[in-house]
């Protein structure tokens, strides 16, 4: 006796839901690169301040000062979750530039290329994508 198969193409389902999966794993990615920028403030980044620096600030931390460049560290998932800029965003991305690449009289303290050029931080970034897209295809239903 014969058996009838019916076939259902669920690519274009499992296709939707692996950009929705990659967009959260950007946010994820997004989220670490976040904290790393900020702990890599928090590191004391260097070379030291100027003893007038330090002075007129009442600090000897670099990049810390009224608070507003750390705060406004963040990310953001753009292009329909196609891909995900972190970094200074406002006010103050012009300071961060400043001090992210130095100018004649304030040395360079990067704390954005630092973090985005550090092998074992892209790798633990990375992996929260994968990991994600990695949980939509194990959830992924074939019928």
């Amino acid at each position: 006796m014969p058996t009838e198969v019916t076939l259902k193409n669920n690519i274009p389902i499992l296709n939707e839901d692996l950009l929705a999966a990659f967009g959260e794993g950007l946010e994820k990615f997004g989220g670490v690169a976040q904290a790393k920028m900020t702990g890599k403030i928090d590191t004391w980044i260097p070379p030291p301040l100027a003893e007038s620096t330090i002075k007129a600030k009442g600090s000897s931390q670099p990049l810390v000062d009224t608070g507003q460049l750390y705060i406004q560290i963040s990310h953001e998932v753009r292009d329909s979750g196609k891909s995900v800029v972190v970094g200074v965003m406002g006010p103050r991305a012009q300071i961060a530039a400043i001090h992210e690449f130095g100018t004649e009289d304030i040395p360079e303290r990067s704390f954005i290329r630092s973090v985005m050029n550090d092998t074992a931080d892209r790798k633990e970034m990375n992996e929260q994508v994968i990991v994600t897209l990695r949980q939509a295809i194990k959830g992924a239903t074939i019928t």
